[in-house]
């Protein structure tokens, strides 16, 4: 029993998640000529979620971040991907070539 609540322009809406999983809801902040909202179909968690290795050659503490156009060309961008060593060595000194360096993104 989920919801999704939302002020928009100074009034509350509240929508449940299993009705946006289902699809896209819009409405109408008051009669028909007044503005509108619209939410998405929210994603299912295996839509979400990517897992994925990368080599990289960089320094510790560098990061990523991910940027994933959607098939209804909406975008989506991720906070900073920070990465560390698998064998979980000291992070203060730098990744060498081919160490392999691992992330996990929810968006």
């Amino acid at each position: 029993n989920e919801n999704i609540v939302a002020n928009i322009n100074g009034q509350k809406e509240t929508i449940p998640l299993q009705r946006l999983i289902a699809g896209a809801h819009t409405g109408h902040l008051g009669d028909i000529d007044s503005p509108c909202y619209r939410f998405s179909r929210a994603p299912l968690p295996h839509e979400l979620n990517y897992q994925f290795t990368v080599q990289d050659s960089g320094d510790a503490g560098d990061f990523y971040y991910l940027r994933v156009r959607q098939k209804d060309d909406q975008w989506a961008w991720s906070s900073p991907i920070f990465f560390r060593c698998h064998d979980n060595s000291d992070t203060s000194s730098a990744v060498k070539g081919t160490d392999r360096l691992s992330g996990h993104v929810a968006l």
